[in-house]
């Protein structure tokens, strides 16, 4: 792969990239975008489990298919800012690795070219050294031909002694020419040495040089495959999340028609709770007339036989003995369940959702919860939060198994408890229970997202906030 390809490889995955990054937008359901907020930081694990855990309770009259949806686009709002990450950091290495290849091919460019000029230089050290050989080689064949005294007996030949000198000089001049020679052999031999010594370093710097240009283009590929499975990762995401919107999006009218039927099911609650205190009251009623009633006949019975003691005193008989005393009013002890004055906080678990108005996390409506959310583990005991009696033990509609224990009346008012979801039950209607006693066993039926007790506090049936009446541990 050439640079200028692999600049336009890599080039090409920024651009997709970067259009995919534009993609990642905030979505919301129906006429505006889709939305899902991100992940808040978290900053232990224990918070995260009581967000999740509220966040759950926000869904609690949502159906089973918009719950899933939820859990979907709250695996996506909290995996989906890494994978952005993981985009945006596999973009920037892109860059930087595309900066080392051209740094990497352009290294090897400059060293092949100083490798080229070594080669010139050690070509011409050579050439010179060759020549040198040549010469030396003609003055050792000359020598051998005429023997190693032969310009010396040239010069004893000679016949003048002008002719002598001139031979001398000539001879000496030989010999210049001959040392020259040989000196000038030898340092081209050092010269060619030392220029072959640079030509094998700039081969190995080439060579470094290819090897680092081989490990950018490596380094670009595998860049360029971690973006790609980032992008990948992203694009996944988004399509998960557009599927738990539409589906979300598809079950608005049913879920909407759950939450509806669970707000009847906690009319039709206060509706028993009110038969169910007005029962009670017309019971008490009657016995307070019965004893009234009691009370007026004694009380008749007691001037009769004073009045009949009378006549007998006036007519001179003997007065009959006056009727027994009627006996005092009985001290009815505290019957078992009688409230206590003071709540119990019902399960073993910390309060995951408040009562009130909320706001549902996908179709982002205002949604009233009538009651609290208390985790706790499946099975985990539920107990009455106050003495009274059992006024419902059973089904109903949302609340799944409920117990509703009445505490009577106070300051006028019909004070009752309500606990939702559960498991199992140990109480009837009808029982006495005591403040602590067990009720049930946390579960999870009916509108619910996980194993939890729904806990209401209702005044004449109707729903007001626990946490007037119970402190979470």
């Amino acid at each position: 792969m050439t640079a200028g390809a692999a600049r336009r490889v890599i080039s090409g995955r920024l651009v997709q990239l970067t259009v995919l990054s534009l993609l990642v937008l905030p979505l919301t359901v129906g006429a505006s975008a889709e939305a899902a907020a991100p992940a808040r930081p978290t900053q232990s694990q224990e918070e995260a489990r009581l967000r999740e855990a509220e966040a759950a309770g926000d869904l609690e009259d949502s159906s089973r298919e918009v719950q899933a949806a939820a859990v979907a686009l709250r695996d996506v709002a909290v995996r989906l800012p890494v994978a952005e990450q993981a985009v945006a950091r596999a973009k920037g290495e892109q860059a930087g690795a595309e900066a080392k290849l051209v740094a990497a091919r352009a290294a090897v460019v400059a060293a092949e070219r100083v490798r080229r000029a070594a080669q010139a230089k050690v070509a011409e050290a050579g050439g010179r050294v060759e020549q040198g050989r040549q010469e030396v080689g003609a003055l050792a064949r000359h020598t051998y031909q005429r023997g190693r005294l032969g310009p010396l007996q040239d010069v004893m030949e000679a016949g003048e002694p002008q002719d002598v000198l001139e031979r001398a000089s000539m001879l000496r001049s030989v010999f210049r020419h001959q040392d020259g020679m040989l000196e000038r052999l030898t340092k081209d031999r050092l010269t060619l040495a030392r220029t072959e010594a640079d030509l094998a370093a700039e081969e190995r710097g080439v060579q470094r040089a290819r090897q680092a240009a081989a490990a950018g283009e490596e380094r670009a590929r595998q860049v360029t495959a971690e973006a790609e499975a980032a992008a990948a990762e992203v694009a996944a995401l988004l399509a998960s999340r557009r599927q738990a919107l539409r589906v979300a999006e598809a079950n608005r009218a049913e879920d909407l028609r759950d939450y509806q039927a669970a707000q009847e099911a906690s009319r039709a609650l206060a509706e028993r709770i009110r038969k169910a205190a007005a029962a009670a009251a017309a019971a008490e009623a009657r016995r307070v007339a019965e004893e009234r009633r009691q009370a007026e006949a004694e009380a008749r019975r007691q001037a009769e036989a004073a009045a009949a003691r009378q006549r007998a005193l006036r007519a001179g008989r003997p007065a009959p003995p006056p009727p027994p005393p009627p006996a005092p009013p009985a001290q009815r002890a505290a019957p078992e369940g009688t409230r206590t004055g003071d709540m119990l906080w019902p399960a073993p678990g910390r309060l995951t959702s408040r009562y009130g108005n909320r706001r549902h996390p996908i179709y982002g409506d205002t949604r009233f919860h009538a009651g609290i959310d208390i985790g706790g583990g499946l099975g985990a005991r539920v107990s009455a939060a106050d003495g009274g009696v059992v006024i419902f033990s059973g089904r109903a509609s949302g609340y799944g198994t409920l117990v509703v224990v009445s505490h009577g009346t106070v300051n006028g008012r019909n004070l009752s408890t309500a606990y939702a979801h559960m498991g199992s039950l140990t109480v009837r209607e009808g029982q006495r229970v005591s403040r602590g006693q067990q009720v049930g066993s946390i579960g999870s039926e009916g509108n619910s997202t996980g194993p939890h007790l729904h806990f209401e506090v209702r005044v004449n049936g109707d729903p007001v906030d626990p946490l007037d009446y119970v402190s979470p541990p």
